[in-house]
């Protein structure tokens, strides 16, 4: 050490004082962004993306077609405007906004718009307002007919793979919960029991996708949940249906002369908690639905999010879940699960679920 000089200790707590000082400073000066998850400020694409996932289950043309918008990637936006059409088909962004197999955005001018199917009075069969009324696009939003094989591997996928925040914890009867979905939407297109009403509504096709969706929202594919709520009524089984509906005077003989099989409706052995049943009665449950009014004809009651207006398909699920004051991300939840479960089961064509 050289005691006329300034020592090297010295020199170096100098040097980190500075450093503290600059880091401090850049740490104010940007809100400290470089320590927390990106934000829509940051980047907005996920936001985004969910919206064009919205768009494109309620079949918005125009919306998914024309409206263009600022994209921002760390905080900066990009030159050009997008429409969700353009992400989908860009290479730079195709990986996060998917096309829509149900949208055919070609020969659309973003400067001109375009139609939505059923705005008004709705195409095809059906009435009322909101796009795609009357195209029974809740049921099956893709119009595939799902293939069974391909449904045991993507159940089987799903075991440890989540979709959204669910797995299917379907264990060993993965294959099992794939053929009754095939096997009770197939008997419900058949049913002589369906009334026109409902018929005319649903076609009376839902989508095992869709049914799925709701298994793992309600119970992650677990047989036994008990859900008792606030008014002490139990929620029970795959897809938590109140124990004052396991039969409805009508579901337990339309099952045992399907199976062979006598189930009760107990409340300490309830047939809810049999996979079998569970999905059978669930499949009709969600079906039926369709008659009855939309959550926006209840008086007091108030859509959350204002997409929930946009198809049947919102409709059907609000309904399924119940119009109150709670649960207000369902519908959004169960819909975004349905697209993935698509675009998943597609990949499992091949035996390869996933990639």
């Amino acid at each position: 050490m050289d005691k006329k000089g300034i020592t090297s200790g010295f020199l170096m707590a100098i040097i980190i004082s500075l450093l503290i000082i600059g880091f401090l400073a850049l740490g104010f000066s940007t809100n400290w962004r470089f320590f927390r998850e990106e934000t829509e400020l940051d980047n907005n694409l996920a936001i985004i993306k969910d919206h064009c996932s919205l768009v494109c289950l309620a079949k918005l043309k125009s919306e998914f077609c024309t409206r263009e918008r600022n994209v921002i990637i760390k905080g900066k936006e990009t030159p050009e405007k997008e429409t969700c059409y353009s992400l989908s088909t860009s290479q730079k962004y195709s990986g996060t906004v998917k096309k829509c197999p149900g949208i055919d955005c070609t020969g659309v001018d973003p400067s001109t718009g375009g139609s939505d199917p059923g705005t008004g009075g709705g195409s095809g069969t059906g009435s009322g307002t909101g796009s795609g009324a009357g195209t029974n696009i809740y049921v099956n939003m893709f119009s595939e007919k799902r293939d069974l094989e391909t449904l045991k591997f993507l159940l089987n996928y799903l075991k440890d793979h989540a979709v959204g925040d669910r797995t299917c914890s379907c264990g060993t009867r993965c294959d099992d919960y794939a053929e009754y979905l095939i096997k009770y939407i197939e008997y419900l297109k058949t049913d002589q029991t369906v009334t026109d009403s409902v018929r005319e509504k649903t076609g009376s096709s839902l989508d095992p996708l869709l049914v799925l969706s709701v298994i793992m929202q309600e119970s992650s594919c677990i047989a036994h949940p008990l859900d008792d709520d606030s008014l002490g009524d139990n929620y029970l089984g795959l897809m938590q249906i109140n124990s004052n509906a396991c039969d409805s005077g009508v579901f337990l003989n339309k099952f045992k002369g399907i199976t062979s099989r006598t189930l009760s409706c107990s409340r300490s052995n309830s047939a809810l908690f049999d996979p079998e049943y569970a999905i059978f009665r669930g499949v009709y449950f969600i079906n039926n639905k369709a008659s009855y009014p939309n959550c926006d004809q209840v008086s007091g009651f108030e859509y959350t999010h204002p997409y929930e207006k946009y198809t049947p398909l919102s409709h059907i699920l609000r309904k399924y879940v119940g119009c109150g004051d709670y649960h207000s991300d369902y519908v959004e939840k169960v819909s975004f699960r349905y697209l993935e479960l698509d675009n998943i089961y597609q990949s499992c064509k091949d035996g390869k679920c996933g990639s």
